[in-house]
């Protein structure tokens, strides 16, 4: 009912597989996620709650709330205020509750990242400590920085969606 920016609303997406599944179309053998920027951060929460996917791949992810993290910033906070609600009475720790590079170990699925190289909105830090912690756990992925890429990976979107298809493919349940 409330958007709370990877908050209570992440529990839709885990009720719309739970329902999805149950669907006589639905091949229940091959589930994937794809996420977009704040969508691979609810993406990757959604595998914190539970759901249980093949493979996901994630664009420009934002990965880590708590990175330029600078409270003297006063319209970053009053942001963070706006969209987080509980941030008032938790704080950072709130944020870490968002941030997977916090809880890595709830990532166990092939994980595709793709960030553009000149991302103004999310850095490309995001994706390259994600994947240097999946590295570190054993977590299949592959990460792959387009070089001059912006946020939207505009000139790369033909490139992006033959990737995703193929990460995919390549994680198929016969």
């Amino acid at each position: 009912g409330q958007d709370e920016f990877g908050g209570d609303e992440v529990q839709d997406i885990v009720q719309l597989i739970h329902h999805a599944r149950k669907l006589p179309e639905w091949d229940r053998r091959n589930i994937y996620m794809f996420g977009w920027s704040r969508g691979g951060m609810m993406t990757l929460l959604a595998l914190k709650y539970g759901v249980d996917v093949n493979a996901i791949a994630l664009g420009a992810p934002l990965i880590d709330l708590t990175l330029n993290l600078d409270h003297a910033d006063e319209k970053r906070e009053a942001w963070v205020r706006r969209v987080i609600p509980d941030y008032d009475a938790h704080g950072v720790e709130s944020l870490t509750a968002r941030s997977a590079t916090h809880w890595p170990e709830y990532i166990k699925v092939p994980t595709l990242l793709m960030h553009g190289d000149a991302d103004a909105e999310v850095g490309s830090q995001h994706s390259e400590i994600l994947a240097q912690k999946l590295e570190a756990q054993g977590t299949p992925h592959q990460l792959i920085l387009y070089p001059g890429g912006n946020h939207y990976l505009n000139k790369e979107r033909q490139a992006v969606l033959d990737t995703v298809t193929g990460w995919f493919e390549t994680h198929r349940k016969a």
